[in-house]
């Protein structure tokens, strides 16, 4: 059982293409949710870019996400949850842009999970994407109102994130998430303030970002 998983892990982070500008806000959790449970989660977002030159407002992101438990995934005999988020990037410097990812999340414990993200970036005169980037997700329960989630991802990245920016080869870079659920029903609903932070390992550009996502659980 455990081989199967440690497998999966090793495997799927091979299994990437480029995406210039990664979508790195999360504003899911650790836990899974039972077979025919779903949540929503709208939100805003607003990424910063920075370089050694420059700190800038990149983008204001709006969007929503959606959730669905699928119960025991076949095989691997744990739980699974599976959804699709769409998200709107604005900005100010150059053409606006557009995110559709689909979301795989597979249950190791009550607060612990594996995520995988399919996402596609469309602009105006072109269309990039990451097949699959895998990532970890753990939630850490505070008292009855609050919970802690941390999670991080991979994505490779061998095409510039900023169009002033010249690299052959940008690599693996990973992302962290910070969040908070407060309510005082998590099982319902919660808000959910985030910070993230994504570090290119060359150093070539970093980025962070906050966010405000509301997640209704039917």
């Amino acid at each position: 059982m455990y081989g199967k998983k440690i497998l999966l892990v090793l495997v799927i982070p091979i299994i990437v293409l480029s995406c210039r500008a990664p979508l790195f806000s999360v504003p899911d959790t650790g836990k899974i949710m039972q077979k025919g449970e779903s949540e929503i989660v709208p939100g805003f977002t607003s990424v910063y870019f920075n370089t050694k030159e420059r700190s800038e407002l990149e983008t204001n992101n709006y969007g929503f996400q959606a959730l669905f438990g699928t119960g025991i995934v076949p095989l691997l005999n744990i739980p699974g949850e599976m959804g699709f988020r769409f998200e709107y990037a604005s900005s100010s410097e150059s053409m606006d842009w557009g995110y559709i990812r689909l979301m795989w999340k597979l249950g190791l414990s009550d607060n612990f999970a594996l995520g995988f993200n399919s996402t596609l970036n469309y602009r105006e005169n072109s269309i990039e994407y990451n097949l699959l980037d895998p990532g970890c997700l753990v939630t850490i329960p505070v008292n009855s109102y609050t919970e802690a989630n941390l999670s991080a991802f991979l994505t490779v990245m061998d095409s510039p994130a900023d169009d002033s920016v010249t690299s052959d080869d940008f690599g693996i870079v990973p992302s962290f998430n910070f969040s908070l659920s407060i309510g005082p029903d998590l099982d319902k609903w919660a808000i959910r303030p985030a910070v993230g932070y994504l570090w290119d390992p060359d150093d070539m550009h970093t980025k962070w970002c906050w966010s405000i996502f509301l997640a209704i659980r039917g």
